[in-house]
């Protein structure tokens, strides 16, 4: 594994449309996949499996995302929400 494996990782994770969703996977996701391949990455660095980190060069942009609280006709209507699936 090396540099180029992680940045084609990026790149193969921002262009996949999982079947679940509607679109691509958003940039937190995609490095949030990231950072989680990282913290096994340099685990295996730390017990010498590997021998060296191939994320040393790598830094991941999180984009800073501000979320609204929700109105009380927004929570009115959830309470309200019948669906016909069995939760």
């Amino acid at each position: 594994m090396d540099y180029k494996f992680i940045l084609g990782l990026e790149s193969f994770l921002r262009s996949y449309r999982p079947v679940h969703y509607q679109g691509n996977i958003g940039n937190n996701a995609v490095m949030k996949h990231i950072q989680r391949l990282r913290r096994m990455i340099t685990l295996a660095f730390h017990m010498e499996w590997i021998e060296r980190d191939p994320f040393v060069k790598f830094k991941p942009k999180l984009e800073k995302r501000e979320r609204e609280y929700l109105t009380l006709d927004e929570l009115q209507s959830i309470i309200e929400l019948t669906t016909s699936m069995e939760r």
